[in-house]
């Protein structure tokens, strides 16, 4: 009679390719499952960004209609063409433009991480002296109130080594973000210098604005992301490319920025960046000029 018992060895040989099916079917499920997730984050990019042309060709539109249309009517002899408010608000959309392109062009640069920040060498009391100079101008000129404040022990014989062209970007942006959310009438703009050691400074841009709205907080570097109306995460009034260069160059020194925000009470942006010397520099050239690559 035919034993029809089977061996160990042939159930292994049986059950072997079964083993291997299902470790194959495992994964085939997890590529399958990685390419879905990479389909769904490309799709979402492809939404983000035919979303952010629409809004770029708004925010570039319109003022440009409202300029056509007032050296429209100084051309048919409507208004006279010196002395009149039209000027002010026809000069004012040329500036948002400029800042505009240059924001772009900024982006564009950082994207392609062609950014080269430039270090040179300054006391750090002067730099500090060069940023309060930057907040009072920029706050005072709007008509909101500027207090700057300083906490903790200075090392003000420091020499630090930043691309201080590039941080007056930073300082510019958040300061510029403060006053557009800001009342004219009882605004109040703050600056906050924290020694933490001779290693590290913490500077804090506070403002008694608008402040952001809860579910904006976590996009508010984001780039194409439009936040919610109202709020100063919001890039409702404009396409809100100044953030993510903000953090783009907080991050080539490495530092890190963060915010801190309550809708109705106002915002607070925090930069932490490393007071780095000679000592912290690998590429020299020449006695006060350092680059670095990102």
């Amino acid at each position: 009679m035919k034993n029809e018992s089977l061996s160990n060895n042939d159930k292994r040989s049986v059950t072997d390719p079964i083993v291997e099916l299902g470790a194959n079917d495992e994964k085939l499920i997890e590529e399958n499952r990685q390419l879905t997730s990479m389909v769904h984050e490309l799709q979402s990019r492809l939404e983000a960004q035919r979303t952010y042309r629409a809004m770029l060709a708004h925010e570039i539109g319109t003022p440009l209609t409202l300029i056509q249309g007032y050296l429209q009517m100084i051309k048919d002899g409507a208004i006279h063409p010196t002395n009149h408010p039209y000027h002010e608000l026809a000069l004012e959309k040329v500036r948002n433009l400029s800042r505009l392109v240059g924001e772009l062009q900024e982006l564009s640069v950082i994207e392609k991480q062609e950014a080269v920040v430039r270090l040179e060498r300054m006391n750090v009391a002067d730099w500090l002296r060069r940023i309060e100079r930057l907040g009072s101008f920029m706050v005072e000129q709007s008509g909101r109130v500027f207090h700057w404040k300083v906490f903790g022990r200075p090392h003000n014989n420091r020499d630090v080594y930043m691309d201080f062209f590039r941080m007056d970007q930073v300082f510019q942006n958040l300061l510029f973000n403060a006053i557009k959310f800001t009342d004219e009438q009882d605004g109040c703009i703050e600056f906050h210098v924290y020694w933490k050691s001779s290693e590290q400074i913490k500077l804090v841009v506070k403002d008694n604005g608008v402040g952001i709205a809860a579910e904006d907080l976590p996009y508010v570097f984001k780039r194409y992301y439009r936040g919610t109306e109202g709020s100063s995460g919001s890039t409702a009034h404009g396409v809100g490319l100044g953030l993510a260069i903000v953090e783009e160059i907080v991050r080539a020194h490495d530092g890190i920025i963060a915010v801190q925000s309550h809708e109705g009470k106002g915002s607070s942006f925090i930069l932490k960046v490393p007071l780095k010397g000679h000592s912290d520099l690998v590429t020299g050239l020449g006695n006060n000029d350092y680059i670095k690559k990102r």
